[in-house]
């Protein structure tokens, strides 16, 4: 967990740096804050972006804590996967919910 608070500032400064090169880039770095701010889950503009907001900086603790957890009855690889695999399966529903509804760049070139 102490690994995830620590990882936090970096990652939020990747993030501004990241933002400069499109929704792409955050999606890979933070799925679950765009997750909270899609128009599928019906919250409202300012709650989603209060949550999303809170969300950027609760993901790597998270991913800290859901590693501690792990580790107490695991090992240190099985730690690491399943926060890997937490994270992919974030950006796995991004790239299904954009797909659904129809994204400009999800969508063929005719």
């Amino acid at each position: 967990m102490v690994l995830g608070i620590v990882v936090t500032p970096v990652a939020v400064h990747f993030a501004s740096i990241f933002a400069l090169g499109g929704p792409a880039a955050l999606r890979l770095l933070y799925p679950y804050v765009l997750l909270l701010k899609n128009p599928v889950l019906g919250l409202s503009s300012e709650l989603s972006d209060a949550f999303s907001q809170g969300m950027m900086y609760a993901q790597f603790p998270l991913y800290g804590l859901l590693m501690m957890l792990t580790l107490r009855s695991r090992g240190v690889v099985t730690a690491f996967g399943s926060a890997a695999v937490m994270h992919l399966l974030g950006v796995f529903v991004l790239f299904l919910l954009a797909h659904l509804q129809g994204a400009p760049h999800m969508q063929e070139v005719q």
